[in-house]
């Protein structure tokens, strides 16, 4: 079981197996351990029957420990993997099947197309043959180089066009998180180059200018923050307070990445309600008070700015209380600080 166990963590996907092999292998271990034998000759000693107690005692708190974790949410909320949660298996939080779907129904888009590392694979069901993806996660098919490149771009580590233009890729579909972030943000930005013209609770999909096939699209699919419903997707979050919470904060990476910094907030901030000990909500929500406080000060509604930076450094604080190893929330909450004593001396 050991081996087996070793194996299993070596890879995700070696988890099922192990389950499987060990687990018939755990119940006949642990029905022997419980076999009573009543004969005199092999009476266990005080001593072994006072452990077997023991033993079944730290047993049954285990498992009912575990239950309560599982049953409200708190076990997936620690892993801080949606994935992970009950009944998301076959849905949208692991497989992009809208977005993949939309892209299907788009015949005038050329078929390069650029899908994030972690969504290839989980895509390429959805998605028409034609289509031809940049990587996937069958690590064995690609070099190193290859793979390195698919990593790097996401995290905004190669510049994006170089990257796309030498591979001739016209069409990007990226789950939005922490590996894509930046590369979302240089999209958005790069409005000559890409135009934003889908996204749903956890993908975007971007796609080249300057393609005559690709103008039908762009205009029939205007995108901004008008386009999102925040409220409709709190209220789509289900399951307890925790693992509601989890899925919002899984949500808020679209409008953050996408810098629609209120509806991030409005997201984040029925997450941290719902689960007060979330750092990373803290952290998110903290970021979009902190931005639209930037906005603020930009227009000249110094008062607003100031309102919105107050309530980053309350976020901030909160995160360095939660988790005192956070290295993001400690710099950010001084750099409010600083825009807060700027904003102070300019007051008459």
């Amino acid at each position: 079981m050991l081996g087996f166990f070793i194996v299993a963590t070596q890879m995700r996907r070696n988890i099922a197996p192990f389950a499987f092999i060990a687990t018939p292998l755990a119940v006949v271990a642990i029905a022997e351990m419980f076999k009573r034998d009543d004969s005199k000759r092999h009476k266990p000693s005080m001593l072994a029957a006072r452990a077997r107690q023991i033993t079944s005692i730290m047993l049954i708190v285990s498992i009912v420990s575990l239950l309560f974790l599982i049953g409200t949410g708190r076990w997936y909320f620690h892993e801080r993997r949606i994935t992970r949660q009950r009944g998301t298996g076959y849905s949208d939080v692991t497989f992009p099947q809208a977005a993949a779907h939309w892209i299907s129904q788009q015949s005038n888009l050329t078929p390069e197309l650029y899908v994030d590392y972690f969504a290839s694979s989980n895509a390429l069901m959805w998605l028409p043959s034609r289509f031809r993806l940049f990587v996937d996660t069958n690590t064995f098919a690609y070099s190193d180089i290859t793979l390195s490149e698919a990593f790097d771009v996401g995290l905004a580590k190669l510049p994006h066009n170089e990257f796309f233009d030498r591979n001739h890729v016209n069409v990007v579909m990226l789950h939005c998180g922490p590996d894509t972030q930046l590369l979302v943000r240089n999209l958005m930005r790069d409005e000559l180059a890409w135009v934003l013209v889908y996204f749903d609770k956890s993908v975007v999909i971007f796609i080249r200018r300057g393609i005559w096939a690709h103008t039908d699209v762009v205009l029939a699919n205007p995108m901004g923050p008008q386009r999102l419903d925040a409220d409709s997707w709190i209220a789509s979050a289900t399951g307890t307070d925790y693992e509601q919470a989890l899925q919002l904060g899984t949500m808020a990476n679209v409008p953050i990445s996408l810098r629609y910094w209120s509806h991030g907030a409005s997201i984040c901030r029925k997450a941290v309600e719902l689960a007060p000990d979330y750092h990373e909500a803290w952290l998110q929500l903290g970021t979009c008070h902190g931005n639209l406080g930037n906005s603020a000060a930009r227009l000249g509604d110094l008062k607003t700015a100031v309102e919105m930076w107050r309530d980053a450094v309350a976020c901030f604080e909160r995160v360095i209380a939660l988790d005192a190893g956070d290295k993001t929330a400690p710099a950010m909450l001084e750099r409010t600080r600083q825009l807060l004593g700027e904003a102070k001396a300019m007051r008459p």
